[in-house]
């Protein structure tokens, strides 16, 4: 999937009902999504977990966000044994300066 990468957060928490440490990327990410109701005007950016890797690669590769990325993702069951969407890599394809 190709979109407008914003941003890329590195977490860690540990679960407070388990006590396992765990660690992720969050990202947030603009696709060609639009309201179809028309109540809203422009995009609406999307939130999305990633596996830590996910964090290291971008920063070995230098690459600067906001940029132009693919996404590859896969699903894994998530709360309720409904779908959960994880993002497996990006690869960055343009990097884009917003604001001089």
């Amino acid at each position: 999937m190709n979109v407008l990468l914003l941003s890329a957060d590195p977490w860690e928490m540990t679960d407070e009902n388990t006590g396992e440490f765990r660690k992720g990327t969050t990202l947030f990410y603009l696709n060609d999504y639009r309201d179809s109701a028309g109540k809203s005007l422009g995009y609406k950016p999307t939130k999305v977990s990633a596996s830590s890797d996910v964090f290291k690669d971008l920063k070995a590769s230098q690459s600067r966000l906001p940029a132009f990325a693919t996404l590859s993702f896969s699903t894994v069951p998530g709360a309720g044994g409904k779908a959960s969407v994880v993002i497996d890599s990006v690869e960055v394809t343009e990097e884009k300066e917003l604001f001089e």
